[in-house]
């Protein structure tokens, strides 16, 4: 075959078979976090964008759900780190809570909210966790990720970006170098979901625990 293609980038898109009582219990609880920071006076803006240590091991003892999501988070990184041909992290690593750091981070998005494009620089990857079915054709919030090679020529190229909808019980996870957005939001209701990234501490954690 003459054509190749090379420099792929692969993500991680599932749509999870779950009893609605669990993502309502999730909802609910993360409402409460919410509620709780605003009660100590923290900016809904600095709850919403800065990590919040969601995964804390008191939240998971309050809310088992957290932890079973979290392990579903730990699964998807290691299945899309399996996926690439050049691939030092293992699943037993990343199973390791001592590998994990707090970047987990509640993503509220009220109306008129989006989200500018970025990437998550410090870490291997990341991912989010929907709540909700929005209507992204009529209501915005939708996720749009970037072409990593940022191309700005409309010939040998191929699309430039990627949408992703957004639907109840359904995880995405990228690696940190892919950039992406989220338009504007003019829903009615709150767009909620759990964002996780997979932090760059294993270096440390391996050096710390040898073999």
């Amino acid at each position: 075959m003459a054509i190749h293609s090379i420099f792929p980038t692969n993500i991680y898109v599932k749509d999870f078979d779950l009893d609605d009582s669990f993502t309502a219990t999730l909802k609910l609880f993360s409402k409460h976090l919410v509620a709780m920071k605003e009660a100590q006076g923290e900016n809904y803006n600095n709850i919403t964008n800065d990590a919040s240590s969601i995964f804390a091991e008191a939240n998971m003892l309050e809310c088992p759900e957290l932890r079973q999501l979290r392990d579903m988070f730990i699964e998807g990184f290691a299945d899309l780190a399996e996926s690439y041909d050049v691939n030092t992290i293992t699943r037993e690593e990343l199973a390791n809570p001592k590998l994990w750091t707090s970047s987990d981070k509640l993503t509220y998005m009220k109306t008129g909210d989006y989200k500018a494009c970025h990437t998550h620089s410090l870490s291997y990857a990341y991912g989010i966790f929907y709540f909700d079915d929005i209507d992204n054709d009529k209501d915005g919030g939708e996720l749009i990720l970037h072409d990593p090679k940022f191309s700005s020529q409309d010939h040998f190229s191929c699309a430039k970006t990627h949408h992703i909808p957004t639907k109840k019980n359904r995880m995405v996870i990228a690696p940190n170098y892919l950039w992406h957005e989220v338009s504007k939001y003019s829903g009615s209701e709150d767009r909620i979901g759990i964002v996780l990234s997979c932090d760059s501490n294993l270096d440390y954690f391996r050096s710390q625990n040898p073999v």
